[in-house]
């Protein structure tokens, strides 16, 4: 059985998509995710990490023999598979936002030159500073509300 809602004061967004299911910020989410998702195989991005290989190494938890990559911000070296192609430019610029799909694509569906190897921790923290710039919590804000809500709902 679930439990119902508080009402929130605000008026909730009519769920026009879908067949009556998705309101249009639902709908906008499950186009971005699946475009992010096929860009993936797009050709660039995976040249791009192809040449910021540096060679090989054994990888200390699987004793097998795997690529390593030089981070194109702190010049470290780690294993491919702790980097990720980032997009040079943001696809959504943080300074001006959403400014359509033509924009949108043209900047997911960049050429090589467009993108960059960096390591976890290097994209991580340039998310966290482009999320800055566009006014979203950061993770430890995020982790803060969840744990003063969980902390509210027990003492009530």
């Amino acid at each position: 059985m679930s439990a119902k809602r508080k009402p929130s004061g605000k008026p909730r967004a009519e769920r026009t998509r879908n067949h009556g299911t998705m309101t249009d910020a639902m709908f906008r989410a499950m186009i971005i995710g699946a475009i992010r998702k096929k860009s993936l195989y797009w050709k660039p991005r995976q040249e791009c990490l192809r040449r910021a290989e540096c060679g090989t190494a054994k990888n200390p938890a699987t004793g097998k023999t795997v690529k390593i990559c030089i981070c194109a911000i702190c010049k470290g070296r780690h294993l491919k598979m702790d980097m990720q192609a980032d997009h040079i430019l943001p696809v959504v610029d943080p300074k001006v936002g959403w400014q359509g799909w033509d924009s949108y694509f043209s900047r997911m569906f960049v050429e090589v030159d467009g993108y960059q190897a960096l390591c976890h921790p290097c994209h991580n923290r340039k998310t966290a500073e482009e999320n800055g710039q566009r006014g979203l919590p950061t993770v430890d804000e995020i982790l803060a509300i969840a744990q003063a809500a969980i902390q509210e709902k027990q003492s009530s």
